[in-house]
């Protein structure tokens, strides 16, 4: 499991032997919207050399603080829609279900990733590794 990034808000890790990879949200709140787009970047360039069109990806937001800040949303689904679509498979776990009707919100009115919301850690990577 190799770790492809590692920056104050976001961990990488590449599950090969799964064929998936998860983008770990840290307990670390934005400090600015700048942060948002710098390490969304960052993730996308580690994320280039992946095979995504035939892997999983797992948005794994459960320590990531929420935020009431519209602004902050828009970014990161701004900053990750173009690599999480890359993807064949997409699950969002969050940990609460105001987490899963966040997420849900989220994606429903700005996002085009359509990942599938999960509160269970092995459920969600059943989901991505089934093929």
């Amino acid at each position: 499991m190799p770790t492809l990034h590692r920056n104050p808000h976001f961990t990488l890790i590449h599950h090969v032997a799964s064929d998936y990879v998860a983008l770990v949200r840290t307990a670390a709140a934005f400090d600015t919207h700048e942060d948002v787009v710098r390490s969304l970047e960052q993730c996308a360039r580690a994320l280039r050399p992946v095979h995504a069109e035939t892997s999983g990806i797992l948005l794994d937001w459960r320590l990531g603080p929420l935020s009431t800040d519209p602004r902050v949303h828009e970014l990161l689904v701004q900053g990750s829609d173009p690599f999480i679509n890359r993807f064949a498979r997409k699950a969002l776990l969050v940990l609460t279900p105001v987490g899963a009707m966040q997420g849900a919100r989220i994606v429903r009115v700005q996002s085009t990733t359509n990942p599938v919301i999960f509160n269970d850690e092995a459920q969600a990577i059943a989901y991505l590794t089934d093929r």
